[in-house]
């Protein structure tokens, strides 16, 4: 009887040990499946991952902050001028260069500019009727009849367009000239100017107005005879 108590109450520990190890294996499973559950969760809503990511990121801001609170303003400074002569050069190399072509004016060409008037030119002096005589003796000169011959000639006129005049036969040639002749004359003859150019164009009768007294000579007869050969007849 004893013996059956005795083996009765072991199987009764045996059972409530088993009993009590079944409770706590369970309890354990639940602990686990819910321990796994929840970080299934944190990793789904990214919990723990941004709290880690946050973390770090944190702490290394915070010595940067600490690095820049510890710097001296004077650097700080520099670096501003600095920052913004980097952005004023990207400015100017961005911006177009300067055109260098000048823009075409607008305005008409000049007129150019007129010629400066000159003075007008004097009209020539007229000749005098016995300018006119006078200044065709060369041309009417005749060399081979007056070669060898030297004779100065004044004309003094005494009417009509006063003046004196003279002509020089020299070495083969003829030349005029107003004023006093530049050499003593050979012959001097005192006339009026119309009446020489009647006698030149053989309208007047020279040795009768000589005889007359129409005109006066200082000088030969024969040398007034003689001028009168050397050149050709005048036409007037």
């Amino acid at each position: 009887m004893k013996k059956k108590t005795w083996l009765l109450a072991l199987v009764v520990c045996l059972a409530l040990a088993v009993a009590l190890t079944g409770c706590g294996n369970k309890q354990a499973g639940e602990q686990k499946s819910t321990a796994s559950t929840e970080q299934a969760t944190g990793q789904s809503t990214g919990q723990p991952a941004e709290n880690a990511s946050q973390q770090p990121s944190t702490q290394s801001t915070a010595p940067a902050q600490e690095q820049n609170a510890g710097q001296p303003a004077t650097q700080q400074q520099a670096a501003q001028p600095a920052e913004q002569g980097a952005t004023g050069k990207t400015a100017g190399n961005n911006q177009p260069a300067a055109s260098t072509t000048k823009p075409q004016s607008s305005q008409p060409a000049a007129k150019p500019a007129k010629p400066a008037q000159q003075p007008a030119a004097k009209p020539a002096a007229q000749k005098t009727p016995f300018e006119d005589y006078l200044y065709s003796m060369p041309v009417r000169f005749l060399p081979d009849v007056a070669k060898g011959v030297t004779a100065v000639y004044q004309f003094n006129l005494t009417d009509g367009s006063k003046g004196k005049y003279y002509a020089i036969i020299k070495d083969g040639k003829c030349t005029v000239g107003k004023g006093d002749a530049p050499a003593t004359p050979t012959l001097v003859i005192n006339t009026g100017e119309q009446l020489w150019l009647d006698m030149a164009t053989g309208k007047v009768n020279g040795t009768l107005a000589y005889l007359k007294k129409q005109f006066t000579i200082q000088g030969s007869t024969d040398d007034l005879q003689e001028m009168k050969k050397y050149f050709k007849p005048y036409g007037g």
